[in-house]
């Protein structure tokens, strides 16, 4: 059964098109992606069906329709038809060529290729939750051969993944120990660069997430059109210092290869460089303290048991290595984890926390408590 662009959106008006039901993934689409399926419609190519579970809203006596596959395809006609995007500057048609739907609408001929144009719809009239799962994950499943990160590979060819992957061939990020032989063969090695490199771009700490990732790979595959408050030349200053600083710390103590190199130390070190780069101190300092610093740490994940450890130690002392030694444990990924780790290196490796220290020591007295 055909259904065309009109009948979508007068769907999406009325508040009876659901694009995020709870098994929907983000949206991940570039906007290459977005003008090549626009490019699709108005030359009236077929595309590939929109699988629709229908359900009754009794609530307001209507039928409800939440979108299993085509989500990418019918965010685009509503983007395109809220002149949120438009057409692609080379289409071919001086009528089409860059225009938004705003500038073609009255165009009798424009208006009705696009709004007329078919959708195949497979309609899914099941109430049971877990068909309705089953039947998105087999929708989805051909993709799941491929790791993530080579699933961009093949997706994207933007500035984003020409970055992180020309980032993987240098060899300082083997001397990091982000770069493995191992990790190489599925790319995720591509995968891990990038969320360093998010952090940058994001200017925050993200949790490990492989849809947020996604995002962000869209959000930067054209940067010049899609986040247009982004300065190139700045990004690569800025990675080119931190790389730089790390590098200095290392040769002045070997701190990142004693201390760094499990992902959970370097991003979390990475990422305190990142977002504190204008309060640094120079580098051998910085790596005196460290390296003092996840001493603690290390000697606490050695030991088993602590309540022993402490009592013939100086507790305070060991605060602030404590909760940073307990956010390594579990969920550590976490952007909750993450930025705990951010705010004890900051306490510890600025120096100016004066009035942090009473709270770190209460949060660690009362963990300690329980």
């Amino acid at each position: 059964m055909k259904r065309d662009i009109a009948w979508f959106l007068d769907l999406y008006r009325n508040g009876q098109l659901n694009l995020t039901p709870p098994y929907q993934r983000r949206s991940v689409w570039t906007l290459k992606d977005r003008k090549f399926f626009l490019d699709t419609i108005f030359r009236n190519y077929p595309c590939p069906a929109v699988f629709l579970h229908k359900e009754i809203d009794s609530d307001n006596s209507r039928m409800l329709y939440h979108v299993v596959d085509g989500k990418q395809r019918l965010e685009t006609v509503i983007q395109f038809s809220g002149s949120e995007i438009s057409m692609d500057k080379d289409f071919g048609d001086e009528r089409l060529n860059g225009k938004k739907w705003k500038q073609i609408e009255h165009d009798p001929d424009l208006n009705t290729r696009f709004l007329r144009y078919g959708l195949t719809v497979e309609f899914m009239d099941i109430g049971d939750m877990k068909v309705i799962n089953e039947v998105f994950d087999r929708l989805n499943r051909n993709s799941r051969k491929l790791e993530r990160q080579e699933m961009r590979h093949a997706k994207y060819d933007g500035w984003f993944i020409q970055v992180a992957e020309r980032e993987a061939e240098q060899p300082e990020w083997e001397r990091f120990g982000i770069v493995t032989k191992a990790r190489m063969r599925r790319m995720k090695d591509v995968q891990l660069i990038s969320e360093h490199l998010a952090v940058l771009l994001k200017k925050r700490i993200l949790g490990y997430d492989q849809e947020l990732l996604d995002e962000i790979y869209a959000e930067y595959d054209s940067p010049e059109e899609t986040a247009l408050d982004f300065d190139e030349s700045s990004f690569e200053r800025d990675l080119a210092f931190l790389k730089d600083y790390v590098a200095k710390m290392e040769a002045h103590n070997a701190s990142i290869s004693m201390h760094a190199k499990g992902l959970g130390n370097f991003y979390s070190l990475w990422a305190f460089l990142a977002l504190n780069r204008r309060r640094l101190i120079p580098p051998a300092s910085l790596a005196e303290i460290y390296a003092d610093f996840m001493q603690k740490v290390t000697a606490l994940t050695k030991e088993k048991d602590l309540d022993v450890f402490l009592q013939d130690h100086q507790s305070d002392v060991f605060a602030e290595a404590f909760l940073y030694a307990k956010s390594l444990v579990r969920g550590s990924t976490d952007r909750q984890q993450r930025e705990e780790r951010n705010k004890i290196l900051e306490s510890v490796l600025l120096g100016d926390h004066a009035g942090e220290d009473t709270l770190i020591a209460e949060t660690y007295r009362n963990t300690l408590s329980r």
